[in-house]
This record gives C-alpha cells, structure tokens and sequence, in this order.
C-alpha cells in the first residue's frame, strides 16, 4: 500500500483495523496477547497505521521476534499441487542466492520476464526455479501465502479471476509477473493456516477460527459490485527449496479489467461490511 494517506482514508482504515483486532483476537485466541503487543507497538512507538506503513516503520516491527518470524500457524495435512502469483521482481528479491546470469539480479524486470518467455516458448514447459536460483525462496519474514486454486497463465481473464478470489487487488501486482507452482509432497515441511500476526499489515485478510482446526485459510474474494465472500485456499509455506517451485511469467498490464485497486473506496467500506459479519 502507498505511504500516503489522507485524513479521511486514515479515519477509514483506524476502524477497519479495529474491527480487524478484535475479530482477530476472538477467532484466533492464541494469538490475540502478540497481536495486542503489535498494536500497543503502533501506538507507543507512534508509528503510523499498520496498513500503510514504510520501510523503516516496517524495520521496528521487524525487531520484534514474533512479527519478524511469522508463519507459526497450525499445520495442514492438505497435500497436491499450491500456486502462488507475484511480480517478478519479488521473485528475485526473494531468492538471495540467485545464480543466473541469463537474466542476472540486477538485470531490469521487463528484460528478465522476455528472457524468461523466450525459455517457455523454446520448452513448451514451466521453468524450474533451480534454473536461476539456489537454496530457498522466501521473504524476509520468512514466509509466503499459496493457494491449491490453480492459477492458469495462459489466460489472462482467467488470472485476474483467479487474482481477486485470493484477496489480492490488481495494484498488489507489477505488469512483468510471475506465477510459481510447487508439489507440497516435494517438501520437508508441509503448509501452515495463515494467521492474524502473518496478515497484521494487510488489510485483506479472512481470519479464520481456530478452535474449529481449519485445513485451510480463506481468502476474501474482491469484488466492487457487491458484498464480499469468500474466496479460495490459502496456506503459509515457510522457506520453499528453489528446487520444488517451477515458474511462469505472466503480463498483467495495467489497463486489465476488471481493476480492482487495494484502497478503492467501496472496497474499504466492502471489507468493514464483511469483517462486521464474521
């Protein structure tokens, strides 16, 4: 989300965060004392809103161990195929030991993404990660969110269907981006129920309640023409070895439609109207 927020969008996200605490600390009580300790940080240290912070408002929460280290959830036994879309240049930010040099890190993203679609057009086949990256793929919180719904690149209608069915407004995206397959049976570590403390900056987020041990998260699928539902799968995987993740570039212009963007009006007043009804 932007840095910049006027008094009104302010006022706007202060009660979308209110209500997103308390329902947070309801749902999912093992977590409600650090998330608490998360808003009492806010406050204290004057750090702005959660929704809407910097790089190094971002910093002070990164000092905090149960912030920096999210990804805590309650396992899944959910096994198959995740998916997982980004831009580009996230990918490679999020892979530190990038070995390519065919396209390089430094290299711009729009001449990565023509490297790589040169690649899928000689092979006719997803790219291996370990093509270009070695170790492990993660953020520096040391997580990512995934979803059993496929995300099918060869459509772009398709994709940004997909896209909203999994919280995610097409700002959240660059134009050169990618979507990541991994086989959960390929893993050491299987996926994770996304928490309230992994979604504390985002205000997109369906907690879900724990004392019914989901198998999943749930995703809030966008819309602007009515009331928000439920969306698809979502799950937490930790470090992701590069050698389990195969890749595809995707173009997401940014005249696509439908365009949904993350601080549209009604989609701010959509999303209090659905934490109002959890």
């Amino acid at each position: 989300m932007p840095d910049s927020v006027n008094q009104g969008e302010m006022a706007t996200l202060n009660l979308l965060h209110s209500i997103r605490q308390n329902k947070g600390c309801d749902r999912q009580p093992t977590f409600a004392d650090d998330l608490k300790m998360l808003d009492g940080l806010l406050k204290t240290e004057l750090l702005g809103h959660p929704y809407a912070l910097d790089a190094s408002q971002t910093q002070a929460f990164m000092r905090l161990r149960k912030f920096a280290t999210g990804g805590k959830g309650a396992k899944s036994s959910r096994s198959g195929y995740l998916y997982r879309i980004s831009s580009l240049s996230k990918l490679m930010t999020y892979c530190p030991k990038w070995t390519s040099s065919s396209p390089r890190k430094e290299d711009q993203p729009w001449v990565a993404f023509r490297l790589m679609e040169k690649e899928i057009k000689r092979t006719g086949k997803w790219i291996p990660l370990d093509k270009y990256a070695q170790e492990t793929y993660s953020t520096p919180r040391g997580f990512t969110f995934w979803s059993s719904q496929e995300i099918d690149p060869s459509d772009l209608s398709k994709v940004i269907s997909s896209i909203h069915k999994l919280g995610i407004p097409n700002d959240w995206l660059e134009e050169y981006s990618i979507v990541l397959m991994c086989n959960i049976d390929d893993l050491a570590s299987g996926p994770c129920i996304p928490t309230v403390l992994d979604a504390f900056t985002s205000h997109i987020f369906h907690p879900t309640r724990e004392s019914r041990a989901p198998e999943f998260g749930i995703a809030i699928s966008l819309s602007l023409a009515k009331a928000l539902a439920k969306g698809d799968t979502e799950f937490v995987l930790g470090p992701v070895p590069v050698s389990a993740i195969k890749l595809h570039p995707i173009l997401v212009p940014r005249s696509t439609k439908p365009y949904i963007g993350a601080r549209n009006p009604l989609l701010i007043d959509l999303l209090k109207a659905y934490y109002d009804e959890l």
